[in-house]
C-alpha cells in the first residue's frame, strides 16, 4: 500500500478533530441539568460575588480560582444555567483536539504513532464526559497539554510562554504544578545538565518563580478550604484509601500499584487489555529514553504522573478516581504514541510481529474507545443521573404550608441550586451525610403527618427504606425519571 502523502494526512487527523468537536458539541447541545458533583460546585460559584475570594466554596468543594472566576464570570454574561456553567470546561475541551494534533507533529513521529496519540484524546469517553461538567478537570487536561505543547516548540515566545504556564497557570489548575516542576526538570536536561551557568541563570529563577506563585496560590486560595475538607469525617473517610502508600518495603505497598496501574488503564484510558496497554506505555517511555530528540520531553512525560504520586503519598493529592489524573491523560497519550513509534521501528524483528502487535492494540484499545465514547453521548445511557429539574416544579407548585420536606444528602445540591435559580427560599433542613440505619427515622422527623421527600434514583437509599415508608404514610404521588430523582408526596396513615 502507497503511505499516505501529506495532504491526506492532514485531512485524517482533520477528520479525528472534527468527530472528536462532534461527540463533545453533541453531548453539550443535549441540554442536561447538573448532576450532583457538578451542583456542589455550581452553588457556591453563584451565590457569592467573588466565590474563593469572598468566601469559601459550599460543601468543601475545592478548585483553582482561575477556573471558579472563569465560570463566575460566564454566570454573569450567560446566566445561570447549566450550559453557561459547562463553558469553561467545553472550551478547553474544545481547544485541547488541535493542541494535541500541533504537539504529535512536532514531535519525530511517524504518521500512524501520531494519529494514535490524536485519537486517544479525541475519542476518550472521560475528556468527553468532563469537557461537559461543571467541574475542573478539562481544563486541567489543557493546561497540562499547553505547558508540554510550548515545551516542545521553538521561537522566541516559547521562553516567555513557559514561564508564563509555569507562574500564573497555577492559578487556574491545581496539578498543574506537578506538570510545571518535571518542565522544569525537563528544560534542565534539555539545556544541558552540564551547563552550570544556565541552571543558575534560567533553570533556579523558574523554579522560584513557580514556588512563590504556588505558594500564593495555596495560602491566599486553598488553604482555608483544605483544612475544612480535613474537619469533616466523612470526605476523609471517602479518600482515605486511595492514597499512595509511603511504606513501600510492605507488601501491600507493592501490591497496590500493580491494582492502581489496572484500574486506570481500565478506567481513565478505557483499555480492554490493560496489560497491552501497560506494556505500550513501558515501551513508550524506553523509547522516549533512548532517543536524543525525545528525552528531556519524556522526562517532562513521566515526571508529571510521577510527581502526582508523590504528592499522593504525602497524602496531598488524591488518587480516587480517574478524573483527578485527567490532566496526565493527553500526556500518556503522547507516551503511548512513543511506544507504538518503537514498535514500528523495530527493525530486526518480522514483519508479523510488528502486525500482531499493532492488530492485539488496536483490538485492545480502539473498539472500547470508540463504542464507550459514542455511548457517553447518548441521552439513555448517560446523563441524568439526580437532575431533579423535572421534579422541582412540581414540589414548588404543589406545596402547602405546613409541609414538611425532607431532601436525601444524594440531591441536596441539586435542589439548593434549583431554588437559587428560580428564587425559591429553603425552608427545609439541610441533612449531612446520614447512615442508612438512621435514614427512615430522619425522614420521618422531618415530614411529620404530611409533606414531600427527594430521593436519587441512582442511589438505593430509598428502595432501603420503602417498607417503613409504606407502613407509616400513603404515598400520594410519586414522580421519577429515568436514572434520575424520585419526588414523594407522603400522607400520614390514618390511625
Amino acid at each position: 500500500m502507497r503511505p499516505f502523502t501529506d495532504i491526506q494526512k492532514r485531512w485524517i487527523l482533520l477528520g479525528v478533530i472534527v468527530l472528536g468537536t462532534v461527540l463533545r458539541l453533541q453531548l453539550y447541545f443535549i441540554g442536561r441539568g447538573l448532576w450532583l458533583d457538578e451542583a456542589m460546585l455550581a452553588v457556591g460559584i453563584i451565590r457569592y460575588p467573588l466565590p474563593m475570594i469572598s468566601h469559601l466554596l459550599d460543601y468543601r468543594q475545592q478548585a483553582a480560582v482561575g477556573y471558579v472566576l472563569l465560570t463566575k464570570l460566564a454566570s454573569v454574561l450567560f446566566g445561570d444555567g447549566p450550559m453557561a456553567l459547562r463553558l469553561p470546561s467545553i472550551l478547553p475541551g474544545l481547544a485541547l483536539l488541535p493542541l494535541i494534533v500541533y504537539i504529535v507533529r512536532r514531535l519525530d513521529l511517524r504518521f500512524s504513532a501520531q494519529l494514535l496519540g490524536v485519537v486517544l484524546v479525541a475519542f476518550n469517553p472521560y475528556l468527553i464526559s468532563y469537557a461537559n461538567e461543571v467541574k475542573q478537570y478539562s481544563l486541567d487536561a489543557l493546561m497540562a497539554a499547553a505547558v508540554f505543547g510550548v515545551f516542545v516548540s521553538d521561537g522566541r515566545w516559547r521562553t516567555p510562554g513557559l514561564v508564563l504556564l509555569l507562574t500564573a497557570g497555577v492559578f487556574f489548575s491545581h496539578p498543574l504544578v506537578f506538570v510545571a516542576a518535571a518542565a522544569l526538570v525537563a528544560e534542565w536536561i534539555r539545556l544541558g545538565v552540564r551547563d552550570g551557568r544556565m541552571l543558575f541563570r534560567r533553570i533556579l529563577p523558574m523554579g522560584a518563580l513557580l514556588l512563590l506563585f504556588f505558594a500564593a496560590h495555596y495560602f491566599l486560595f486553598v488553604r482555608q478550604s483544605i483544612d475544612a475538607y480535613h474537619e469533616h469525617w466523612y470526605t476523609m473517610n471517602y479518600h482515605r484509601d486511595f492514597f499512595m502508600p509511603l511504606t513501600f518495603w510492605k507488601l501491600e505497598t507493592l501490591l497496590w500499584f500493580p491494582r492502581s496501574a489496572t484500574r486506570f488503564m481500565t478506567h481513565l484510558m478505557y483499555f480492554h487489555l490493560p496489560l497491552v496497554g501497560l506494556l505500550l506505555l513501558g515501551a513508550g517511555v524506553i523509547h522516549g529514553l533512548r532517543s536524543s530528540k525525545l528525552r528531556a520531553s519524556t522526562v517532562l512525560l513521566v515526571l508529571s504522573i510521577v510527581f502526582a504520586a508523590l504528592a499522593s503519598s504525602l497524602q496531598l493529592y488524591t488518587l480516587k478516581t480517574p478524573r483527578m489524573m485527567l490532566y496526565a491523560m493527553p500526556l500518556m497519550a503522547v507516551l503511548f504514541a512513543f511506544g507504538l513509534q518503537a514498535v514500528l521501528r523495530m527493525e530486526k524483528a518480522r514483519m508479523f510481529v510488528q502486525a500482531a502487535t499493532v492488530l492485539v492494540f488496536a483490538v485492545a484499545v480502539l473498539p472500547p474507545l470508540g463504542i464507550r465514547a459514542w455511548r457517553m453521548t447518548d441521552t439513555l445511557r448517560y446523563g441524568y443521573r439526580e437532575e431533579v429539574r423535572e421534579v422541582f416544579p412540581i414540589w414548588m407548585q404543589e406545596k402547602r404550608p405546613g409541609d414538611g420536606t425532607y431532601v436525601h444528602y444524594r440531591v441536596q445540591p441539586i435542589v439548593h441550586y434549583n431554588c437559587i435559580r428560580t428564587g425559591t427560599v429553603r425552608d427545609y433542613p439541610v441533612h449531612d451525610y446520614i447512615p442508612d440505619e438512621h435514614l427512615a427515622d430522619s425522614l420521618i422527623a422531618t415530614v411529620g403527618v404530611r409533606g414531600w421527600a427527594f430521593f436519587s434514583n441512582t442511589d438505593l437509599a430509598y428502595q432501603r427504606i420503602q417498607g417503613t415508608l409504606d407502613a407509616r404514610y400513603r404515598i400520594r404521588y410519586s414522580w421519577s425519571h429515568d436514572s434520575s430523582a424520585v419526588l414523594l408526596r407522603l400522607e400520614a396513615n390514618e390511625e
